[in-house]
């Protein structure tokens, strides 16, 4: 405990003549961990921690382009999951979704710490950001047959964070990402409506 508390003192210290992302530290990376959810036509497990959840893993790079607005990339891998709880169709023979997604996206971030709703250097800075991203989608149950249609699908990505900067270079994010993919091939189940995804994640990030 008091080797941590240390650790975050030095960092503290070391950064406190430099200020938040800004023009002179245009970069910013930030790795963590949550959980993913399904919905789509084997129902919804969006917010609903009784139904399935998995493990997610995200890593995000932005670059200050101006005070409101950064350029960032994300790539994150989890499973996705569900097991359908209405009847099955004539013709229609999954009843289980289990896969891993491997996502690759790129997008726009809006910050509200931008010198006019908040101050650049605010302790908390919110935003929201919209974009699009390439998952790869692999069957994990493959030897029980074939659950998921696997492939590449493409998805349009959007969501909300908040920061909470530690000092002055390093912060703990929140972000609530939700991707609605172009296609409803990802199952074998097809109403209408595509599939989505929910992650929830926590991270570090460091700016520089």
């Amino acid at each position: 405990m008091k080797t941590s508390f240390y650790l975050l003192l030095v960092c503290c210290l070391l950064s406190t003549a430099l200020s938040a992302q800004s023009r002179s530290a245009k970069n910013n990376l930030r790795a963590g961990a949550g959980i993913q959810q399904y919905n789509g036509d084997l129902g919804n497990s969006f917010f609903d921690f009784e139904e399935e959840w998995y493990g997610v893993a995200r890593l995000d790079y932005s670059r200050y382009l101006t005070p409101a607005l950064d350029a960032q990339v994300f790539a994150t891998m989890g499973d996705i999951g569900r097991c359908f709880d209405g009847l099955v169709l004539p013709g229609e023979h999954i009843t289980m979704l289990r896969s891993r997604f491997t996502t690759l996206g790129i997008g726009l971030k809006y910050k509200l710490a931008n010198g006019r709703i908040l101050r650049e250097d605010a302790r908390l800075a919110p935003y929201i950001y919209a974009g699009a991203a390439l998952s790869n989608q692999r069957d994990l149950w493959v030897d029980q047959g074939p659950r998921v249609n696997e492939g590449i699908y493409t998805s349009l990505n959007g969501g909300l964070g908040l920061s909470y900067r530690l000092c002055a270079h390093f912060q703990i994010t929140y972000n609530l990402g939700l991707g609605y993919f172009t296609t409803d091939k990802l199952d074998f189940i097809s109403k209408g409506a595509n599939d989505l995804y929910l992650q929830n994640t926590l991270s570090v990030g460091m700016d520089f």
